[in-house]
């Protein structure tokens, strides 16, 4: 049986949802609407959210990861959303 691998970011799901509410927070909150930090930004939450996704389950329990997972969406398409 091969041991789980996990993506390459250092940080557990927990943290990489913290700093995805936090550059979400600051990219909307303190940069005008049509800065180049918005667009910039979104690299950076995607890899949060699909590391989240992928590593989730390694961390926690399959709940609590499958709600954590749902709550990055949610942060993801709500940035996506604001203009």
């Amino acid at each position: 049986m091969a041991s789980p691998s996990y993506s390459g970011f250092w940080l557990p799901p927990p943290h990489l949802l913290l700093f995805e509410l936090v550059s979400t927070s600051a990219a909307i909150g303190c940069t005008p609407s049509g800065s180049w930090i918005r667009p910039a930004t979104l690299p950076l939450l995607s890899a949060c959210f699909y590391c989240i996704i992928q590593d989730g389950a390694l961390y926690m329990r399959s709940r609590w990861a499958s709600l954590l997972g749902g709550f990055s969406v949610a942060v993801l398409l709500r940035y996506l959303d604001v203009p």
